[in-house]
Formats: structure tokens, sequence, C-alpha cells
């Protein structure tokens, strides 16, 4: 695709990738479907994420993915922090795309004309593929299992705090609530904006890498 000047858009695909590409923070060109770690910038997901709202926009006010990645870092056992920090980092590239969506979703990823349905995946698989170039760029991709279940612990826990002080109440309720059993954090979360929500994930990546 070209503009009425002939310069290239965001969107024209390169001959020796996969996809189309996106422009980063940082200038940089990104393939969501061909991702490569030299092309990884932390800054560039800080940035993303901070401008990036949970839920799909459904919150009282803005609240960052951003932020919800470093509480879930404070609130997992230290050998998880990073991993919990890192958790959403795809979505720098993709976007928080609701879980209804996500579950259903796939993602046609073959040459441009094929016929629909020759190469297909899960989005939630290119997601996890994703994730795991970004982890290899940032020199964090040894996570254990565990790990990864400490995580998923933290997610839920932010989940039901976020549903108290983030949202509306729902009007038939939801199953996520601790007269169910689920945690629940006892402090309030109060959200940030886009700029602390970029410095606090900064600050974060810093003391738990040195980088």
């Amino acid at each position: 695709m070209t503009t009425e000047t002939g310069t290239e858009t965001s969107t024209t695909p390169s001959t020796d990738r996969k996809g189309d590409w996106i422009q980063t923070y940082s200038g940089r060109r990104f393939w969501p479907l061909d991702p490569r770690p030299g092309e990884v910038d932390i800054l560039d997901i800080s940035h993303a994420l901070a401008n990036t709202c949970r839920f799909t926009g459904h919150c009282k006010q803005f609240y960052s993915v951003a932020q919800h990645s470093v509480l879930a870092s404070r609130v997992v056992k230290p050998e998880a922090a990073l991993a919990a920090l890192l958790h959403d980092a795809a979505e720098a590239y993709m976007g928080d795309i609701a879980r209804p969506w996500k579950r259903f979703l796939w993602v046609s990823h073959g040459e441009a004309g094929q016929e629909f349905g020759r190469a297909l995946s899960s989005l939630k698989a290119m997601e996890l593929e994703l994730l795991i170039v970004i982890l290899e760029a940032l020199g964090c991709n040894d996570f254990t299992d565990a790990t990864w279940d400490e995580v998923k612990r933290a997610d839920e826990l932010l989940l039901v705090t976020e549903a108290r002080d983030i949202m509306a109440p729902l009007v038939d309720q939801w199953r996520h609530q601790p007269k169910n059993g689920f945690e629940i954090l006892p402090d309030r979360i109060s959200p940030w904006g886009p700029g602390r929500a970029c410095y606090e994930f900064r600050k974060r990546f810093t003391e738990l890498t040195g980088k």
C-alpha cells in the first residue's frame, strides 16, 4: 500500500518478512507475525503497555496494562517477579485483546492471496510465540513451569482486585469473587496515568535485571 505521495505506509508487506509491520514508539518497524529478537526494545514495550488500557477500556478510569504488570511483579515470589512483569509484553505489539475474543480467534499467516484456511494458528498460540521471542531478546527465557503457575495465580488475584477497584459493579455478578474462594488484595488500586505507568515499569525492569 502507498500513500498519494508514493511513500510506504506501515501496512506495506515486506518481501522477506511474514505479514505486515507496525511502527513502534522508538521508530522501528516490527512484524508481529514474524518477530525477531533484535527488533525488541524494552522502551517500546513499556511505552506501549503504559498507553494500553486494561479491560478493553471498560474501566471507571484509565488503568494501564503496564500498571497491572508492575503490580503483578510485586505480589509473586521474588523468583517470579520478572516473569510477572513481562507476562503481557506481547500486548505491546498486538494490543490487549479481550479474553472472549482471544479464545476463539485464529490468525491467517499464509502468503497474501492464499486460500483462506491454508495457514492458520490460534491467536493465543501466536501471542505465545511472540512472547517467547520477547523474553529471548531480553535475556529472560529460562522461566520454569512453576514460575508461570505463580504468574497465573497473581494474574487471577489482580483480576479479582481490579474488578473491585477499577470496574463498575457487575449487574448479575460473576464467579471471580472473594465469597467464591478467590483471593483479593487488601489494599485498593489507585490508577496511574500513562507517564507514571511507563516510568514505574522501566524502573521495575531495571530493579529486576540491572539493565
